[in-house]
């Protein structure tokens, strides 16, 4: 299967060599990060209507609505199919509301849910492969082979491909749920974007990396510990900056982004990325804030502990139902508890060791992170 994909993507590069000049007015974007920047929050219906013919993204893998690096017009999903809405489509929406006519935009997004930094990290993306498919849920491993194990270097790959039709400008990541709570993964994502750097020919000062936080703390996060880590990038990475998610609303599992979520993200990436690059334009996403309400309020109390294989759920109102939701944001059970305050169950038949319970008790909910 490897040996068919190099194929694959060297009769591609030698197509678009032979058909295509360099367009310095066609700026191209890489993406990569795990489930926000995969997409989960659902496409509208005028999400999916074409929003000019300066918009296009490259197949990161082969399937019925895209080839492995062909460039066609851009409509949701980037990533792949199945897949949903991403911050980088609003991204790119942006920049073409603003950007002059004659400038096209390409997103080629490589992203996979649920994954730690080590997966796009040369040195250390073979031992996660190893741990990942020793014991961790077959989601993970069946994305992971979408992209031949190595993430990274299909992002690589298909970098060196759009170099023939365009010019690469900027690198988002939206990635950090997983693992981005001490220095270590600073160090990592530096290893990352200058490999990446390095192996397109790019210089930092013209490539700025754009790194989104998680769901914030206002909107009840439950990863929201991440972003000290996430706005610190600045200071480990000069031309990196932290994209911030205040007031960006998140989904029932308190873990991705709502729609509305994603679209003042997307545009928050696309509005940083100008100004970098000397355009005068201000940040329109409080508005936005406004109407949808910054305040996440938690609707009852509850603790959740996870020992040995199973969760353990003590709530102050009955619970009706509880979700079961990974890390790739597919809700994966749905457990009736009938009105029961107090209730233990088995997590290990899910494979992953880290999960998100959505308590519901009527029309109330809360979320809370498992980890055993």
């Amino acid at each position: 299967m490897k040996r068919i994909f190099k194929l694959i993507i060297a009769l591609a590069v030698l197509g678009s060599t032979r058909s295509y000049a360099q367009d310095s007015n066609f700026y191209v974007f890489l993406c990569l990060g795990q489930s926000n920047m995969v997409g989960v929050a659902h496409a509208t219906h005028e999400d999916s209507l074409a929003v000019n013919d300066r918009y296009w993204r490259m197949g990161a893998l082969n399937d019925v609505d895209r080839k492995l690096g062909e460039w066609q017009p851009a409509y949701p999903p980037l990533c792949r199919r199945f897949a949903n809405m991403s911050p980088a489509d609003f991204f790119a929406r942006t920049l073409l509301e603003k950007l002059p006519e004659n400038i096209k935009v390409g997103m080629i997004n490589v992203a996979v849910d649920g994954t730690a930094s080590d997966l796009f990290h040369r040195e250390l993306r073979q031992a996660y492969v190893d741990k990942t498919f020793a014991g961790t849920a077959d989601w993970l491993k069946n994305e992971m082979k979408l992209y031949d194990l190595n993430p990274l270097q299909r992002l690589i790959q298909l970098g060196r491909l759009a170099q023939k039709r365009g010019v690469i400008k900027g690198i988002l990541w939206h990635q950090g749920e997983t693992d981005a709570y001490n220095d270590q993964w600073l160090s990592k994502v530096k290893f990352i974007y200058h490999d990446l750097l390095d192996s397109l020919n790019l210089k930092a000062e013209e490539c700025p990396l754009l790194a989104g936080e998680v769901v914030s703390k206002e909107m009840k996060g439950i990863c929201a510990g991440a972003n000290a880590t996430i706005d610190r990038i600045h200071d480990s990475i000069p031309t990196a900056y932290a994209i911030s998610s205040y007031g960006c609303p998140a989904g029932p599992d308190n873990l991705h982004f709502a729609h509305k979520g994603v679209e003042i993200l997307g545009r928050r990436y696309g509005i940083k990325w100008l100004q970098l690059n000397g355009y005068d334009v201000e940040d329109d996403t409080q508005n936005a804030i406004a109407v949808s309400g910054l305040a996440q309020q938690e609707d009852f109390k509850v603790t959740v502990k996870a020992n040995k294989g199973k969760a353990q759920v003590v709530s102050e109102l009955p619970v009706n139902e509880i979700d079961v939701v990974s890390y790739s944001g597919k809700t994966i059970d749905h457990l009736k508890m009938a009105g029961k305050k107090k209730m233990k169950f088995s997590v290990n038949k899910y494979g992953d060791k880290k999960l998100v319970l959505v308590i519901k008790s009527g029309t109330k909910k809360v979320s809370r992170q498992i980890e055993f």
